[in-house]
């Protein structure tokens, strides 16, 4: 979610009144909201006042400064109802997608669903439900950040139905518009393993019980045997804290043997797990 670093315009400069397109060319994505349903930067005080927080809940996202970008993309929402009906469905299709962004990078599932299916819904009824009518670059990559992220909410609540539908339907955009398709395809190919990878990760929480509480993150890989051993374990995202990195190795030791991967599984297993605090003392 790339934003640019230069100074947003006074909404009601002389300059934004005069020259409203150069707004497109200024912050990434306003094209979409802009010119995806066909309307022109129209002079409206309201615009100007969403484009401001949308941009400044874009930076803020950017800087993993994620309670203020939900504040702005908020009170960019109370916005959204001053704009023509086809201009509103693309403002918060952008703001919603941040949203649910923040909510997923602040371990908030919940709320990250419902503002990421209120996303994918603006941008259904800016293209008409047909993603064969997306042509804006932009939009298709804010479209499959929608799609992914509540994929791996589906995914992560072992609902494989739901988390393949949204994982295919973002690498035919992905596909169409030349993107990187391989993480996707990883996600879609991991499916299989969810209900499994669920029973591993509650496994390895049981073991994972930091002597203090914590408001960290580890993730750790891990190879598993075809009889559920534990080969190997290192850090893969250290949690910044010495004492706990080494605490969770070797709490991930001693949780093994694990559950047997399933059948036809490569051997080893290769795990990628996230341990996520606060843990209570």
């Amino acid at each position: 979610m790339s934003t640019d670093k230069r100074r947003t315009p006074d909404a009601g400069s002389a300059r934004s009144r005069k020259r409203p397109a150069s707004l497109c060319g200024r912050y990434p994505g306003v094209a979409v909201a802009l010119l995806l349903c066909g309307c022109s930067a129209a002079d409206s005080v309201n615009q100007g006042r969403w484009l401001v927080r949308q941009t400044r809940a874009r930076l803020a996202f950017k800087h993993h400064r994620y309670g203020q970008a939900l504040e702005e993309c908020r009170a960019a929402l109370q916005i959204t109802p001053g704009l023509t009906y086809a201009l509103r469905q693309a403002a918060e299709f952008q703001t919603m997608n941040v949203m649910g962004g923040a909510y997923l990078a602040g371990n908030d599932p919940a709320r990250a669903e419902k503002a990421l299916r209120q996303a994918i819904e603006r941008a259904d009824r800016c293209y008409g439900a047909d993603d064969r009518r997306l042509w804006d670059p932009a939009g298709a990559r804010m479209l499959v950040e929608c799609t992914t992220g509540l994929a791996s909410i589906y995914a992560d609540r072992a609902e494989a139905d739901k988390a393949g539908r949204l994982y295919r339907r973002a690498m035919a955009v992905e596909k169409r518009f030349h993107m990187d398709e391989a993480a996707t395809a990883a996600a879609l190919a991991g499916l299989d393993y969810a209900p499994y990878a669920a029973r591993v990760k509650e496994r390895l929480f049981r073991s994972w019980q930091p002597p203090a509480a914590q408001n960290k993150t580890v993730t750790v890989s891990l190879e598993i045997m075809g009889d559920g051993k534990i080969a190997h374990v290192a850090l893969a995202r250290p949690s910044g804290e010495e004492a706990l990195d080494r605490y969770t190795l070797e709490a991930v030791r001693n949780a093994g043997p694990l559950p047997p991967p399933p059948a036809g599984a490569e051997s080893p297993l290769l795990f990628e797990i996230e341990l996520v605090g606060p843990v209570r003392e």
